[in-house]
């Protein structure tokens, strides 16, 4: 898990993963790295947000490369907007094209959701964050910083 919450991210591993996963939660930089072994073969990741600066899908694909060699995921960014380029060319740059897949808008996004492990939201500001409250309703774990 990469977060930002310093004084909680013990008892978030516990809330959200103790089932799932046994972590080793540490601080991150470059000549970190993370150490992760799961009851699970494959994590499945999804982020749901037009493809705009504010939603910083930037953060998240750096996650992704962070723990590429460490974890196996499948990650879905589901959205449509003026960033699909950039955001698509970030993708390949981090040589994730094996494990991440661009979803165009759907209307219906709940089923992706809900089969999904952890939704992420890296939004750099929300005004009501539609997407936590429907993940969370669909019982799926979020990560949102």
């Amino acid at each position: 898990m990469v977060t930002k919450l310093k004084a909680k991210k013990n008892q978030i591993a516990k809330d959200l993963f103790s089932k799932k996963y046994k972590l080793k939660i540490i601080k991150l930089s470059k000549k970190n790295s993370v150490k992760v072994s799961r009851k699970k073969s494959l994590l499945k990741l999804i982020m749901v947000a037009r493809l705009s600066k504010e939603k910083d899908h930037i953060t998240f694909l750096k996650s992704l490369k962070l723990i590429k060699n460490v974890v196996n995921f499948q990650a879905a960014i589901l959205g449509s907007g003026m960033l699909y380029n950039e955001i698509k060319n970030l993708i390949s740059n981090f040589r994730l094209e094996e494990q991440i897949r661009i979803i165009n808008y759907k209307k219906n996004p709940y089923p992706l959701i809900k089969n999904s492990d952890i939704l992420v939201l890296s939004s750099l500001h929300e005004g009501l964050p539609n997407v936590l409250i429907e993940a969370a309703l669909l019982k799926t774990f979020i990560i949102s910083y």
